[in-house]
């Protein structure tokens, strides 16, 4: 239980403090700050021509956290199930993005930067369930 809540919040603290330093760990890293950078203009533009369905964009971050938290329940017994329950929510999430993209007519500019940030958001996520379920950290 313990791993599991800590994994939720670690998470999201190591994704942003690639911002600050985004070469801090070498290419590793470029990835998060991207991503972090496309969520920040994302929300700016898309508060300023608010729509309600930009909300969709929370499902893939939860998805993630989830997934993290699974991993952190099963930390050392990764496996098979491990990779499958990784590989539903990386198809979960691109459906999403893609669903986010589409039905947010009049702010796509910010619906395909909050999808750049969920697939990014999402890649690190798995990094991190992935050394956690095989308990091998980096």
């Amino acid at each position: 239980m313990d791993n599991a809540l800590w994994l939720i919040f670690a998470v999201p603290e190591w994704y942003f403090s690639c911002l600050a330093r985004p070469f801090g760990g070498g290419l590793l890293t470029i990835i998060p700050a991207i991503g972090a950078f496309c969520l920040l203009v994302g929300l700016i533009i898309g508060l300023a021509r608010p729509r309600w369905r930009l909300t969709i964009f929370l499902l893939p971050f939860f998805l993630t956290e989830i997934l993290v938290a699974v991993s952190g329940f099963y930390r050392g017994k990764g496996g098979a199930a491990a990779s499958y329950a990784s590989d539903v929510a990386m198809l979960a999430t691109v459906i999403l993005s893609i669903l986010g993209i589409y039905i947010c007519k009049g702010t796509r500019i910010s619906a395909c930067l909050l999808s750049v940030f969920s697939i990014t958001y999402y890649l690190f996520g798995v990094f991190v369930a992935t050394m956690s379920f095989s308990d091998d950290w980096l």
